[in-house]
């Protein structure tokens, strides 16, 4: 059964952005399908994002699914999941290049009421070598610091 705060990509596309240390978008694709592990132990969360495929089409990302691997945990919980593996994918599925990210923050998600198997459907990633926290921290912009803060709270409160 799915916890309040697990989140998963859709299968129609989730936004994924490559950002800077003040959350500014340098690059966008699209993902339909990560996988998952259990964090280490004294993380706040207790799974996090293992791997992602990325494309710069959704039928990319859709073809290129597979490489994702299996979950080896329950589904993600948390938006701010460290040392991701970003599979790159091209428009036909086939791999183009690997890199790992230090975080992968779970920006958006859709409406409340829209849910997969009871999870709810993550709208933006970003992959980032900052954390929310250091994003938070190098942004002037309030409403992002917002948004990000209302992001871990969701997770740490629900955990």
């Amino acid at each position: 059964m799915a916890s309040p705060t697990d989140t998963t990509p859709s299968p129609d596309g989730t936004l994924v952005e490559v950002v800077d240390s003040t959350g500014k978008s340098v690059e966008q694709f699209a993902t339909t399908k990560w996988s998952v592990h259990t964090s280490p132990g004294g993380s706040k969360c207790p799974v996090w994002i293992n791997t992602v495929v990325i494309s710069p089409t959704v039928p990319g990302a859709q073809l290129g699914a597979h490489l994702a691997g299996e979950d080896t945990a329950g589904q993600s919980s948390c938006s701010d999941s460290e040392k991701v593996l970003a599979i790159l994918v091209d428009e036909n599925g086939k791999l183009q290049d690997l890199k790992s990210f230090p975080h992968a923050i779970v920006r958006d998600i859709f409406p409340p009421d829209v849910k997969i198997n009871g999870m709810l459907v993550a709208a933006t990633l970003w992959l980032s070598e900052a954390s929310a926290d250091e994003i938070i921290a190098n942004t002037n912009d309030e409403d992002l610091k917002t948004t990000l803060r209302t992001m871990a709270d969701r997770c740490i409160h629900s955990v």
